[in-house]
């Protein structure tokens, strides 16, 4: 948690990081919400490729990320997350998936109108422009985010 709230409050502030230290991060907030949800969600979380020298935009994935955990975690129904990050000379490709739980009574929010969605797509056109590419799919039981950015 301390690893977390340093790299929140001192290495986030810059354009961009490195995308190790990025990784990092997004590993220890998973291993966070392993901890703190006590679920019947499948968590699976890999890497392909080299981080090392490339940069990102700091913090450009957690939206995504805890969307998936917010919305996709249920204690009664089986689920499942998979988070991804390609890396390539050139790209790097992220997607996350989760199901989506059946309706209950306890479901306070929807997706729809995400503040944080918006906010995000805003930094990636300031840093990136149109180089940048998002696709998010909603099915009935799947919720799909595929981000491209260049390196």
């Amino acid at each position: 948690l301390s690893q977390m709230m340093r790299y929140m409050l001192y290495e986030s502030n810059d354009e961009k990081v490195a995308l190790e230290k990025e990784i990092q991060y997004i590993e220890h907030y998973i291993d966070l919400q392993r901890l703190r949800t006590n679920s019947k969600t499948r968590i699976k979380w890999s890497v392909s490729g080299d981080p090392r020298g490339k940069q990102v935009v700091p913090l450009i994935f957690i939206p995504f990320i805890e969307n998936a955990f917010k919305f996709g975690v249920s204690t009664v129904h089986e689920g499942e997350i998979v988070i991804h990050l390609q890396i390539t000379d050139q790209k790097l490709i992220f997607w996350v998936q989760n199901t989506i739980p059946p309706p209950s009574g306890m479901q306070t929010g929807t997706r729809a109108g995400g503040l944080g969605l918006r906010n995000v797509k805003k930094r990636l056109k300031l840093v990136y422009g149109h180089a940048f590419k998002l696709n998010i799919n909603e099915g009935k039981e799947v919720y799909k985010v595929k981000l491209r950015l260049p390196l």
